[in-house]
């Protein structure tokens, strides 16, 4: 279905609105280091993330996500903003999903690291994780997913802003 459908995006700071959010996804960071994921679906991706199951809230689907992708578990979670989609399909990928807009929740997260990733039979097929500073994910990234090379060039900046009000809060 996805194959042929045109998908029209923009992304923006700011809160997705809860009816609408059908999908997650997380720049996940272990130290100075960025989680990197090559699926057989979708390539290289330091978002990893996906679907809302029936029912589960956006916060539950990041937790199985990364567990499922990374094979890591979330300690903190910031919210980036949120993916406005529109789509030109005859009808959403599952029947409970928002249609014909819908948002992806954009986070970062602090995760550990708990095992290999699950993988499950229906999900994305994960060949590889790796762990990289930032900036060598986005240059892995520029040739072929800019969107997400940019998305996590901003990212990484909103994280180490905000680690710096941090360090300058506890100093005084």
């Amino acid at each position: 279905m996805w194959d042929t459908t045109r998908i029209r995006y923009e992304f923006a700071l700011e809160r997705a609105d809860p009816a609408l959010i059908s999908n997650v996804r997380c720049a996940a960071f272990v130290d100075h280091r960025v989680v990197l994921i090559d699926t057989e679906e979708s390539g290289l991706s330091a978002l990893p993330g996906g679907m809302l199951e029936q029912g589960e809230p956006w916060q539950s689907a990041l937790e199985r996500e990364l567990l499922e992708e990374t094979g890591t578990r979330p300690l903190s979670v910031e919210i980036v903003g949120r993916i406005r989609l529109w789509s030109d399909a005859d009808g959403p990928v599952r029947p409970y999903l928002p249609f014909p807009e819908f948002h992806q929740v954009v986070t970062y997260a602090e995760v550990e690291v708990v095992g290999p990733p699950t993988n499950p039979v229906d999900g994305e097929h994960v060949l590889s994780v790796q762990l990289e500073p930032v900036s060598r994910a986005i240059e892995q990234l520029r040739d072929t997913n800019p969107f997400e090379a940019q998305l996590l060039d901003l990212i990484g900046e909103m994280r180490n802003e905000r680690y710096r009000r941090e360090s300058e809060g506890s100093s005084l």
